[in-house]
């Protein structure tokens, strides 16, 4: 048994030795952008508009029937992303905190995340 056990060990370590690492193919780095500019839809009955450039956000505006909320100015943030932040003084403070924009490197188009969804 132990002739064989040996045998198969010998065999497992042979056949082991023949395996190569794979590396995965070097991707180029591309910049994404936003498909096109404004970025439009609604939150928490509110519409809104994401205005900027290539992949370089300016500002957003809310609305609610007639009446408008902003323009609230977009910051780079450390992580990359872009953060806009609704003042605690405006009415829709209470339902829309922030929106971040997120335009990755690794992804196609762009990422919305609202406060209170994700946290400061």
């Amino acid at each position: 048994m132990k002739a064989l056990f040996s045998f198969a060990l010998v065999c497992a370590l042979f056949s082991m030795s023949a395996f190569t690492v794979v590396t995965p193919p070097a991707h180029k780095a591309v910049v994404k952008t936003v498909p096109s500019w404004p970025i439009t839809g609604t939150r928490a009955g509110y519409a809104f508009t994401i205005s900027g450039s290539g992949n370089t956000p300016a500002y957003i505006n809310f609305s609610n029937g007639t009446t408008s909320y902003g323009p609230f100015s977009f910051t780079l943030q450390s992580n990359g992303a872009w953060l806009a932040v609704v003042p605690s003084t405006s009415p829709i403070f209470s339902s829309i905190k922030a929106v971040q924009l997120g335009i990755y490197s690794n992804q196609e188009g762009y990422t919305l995340t609202w406060l209170p969804d994700f946290g400061f």
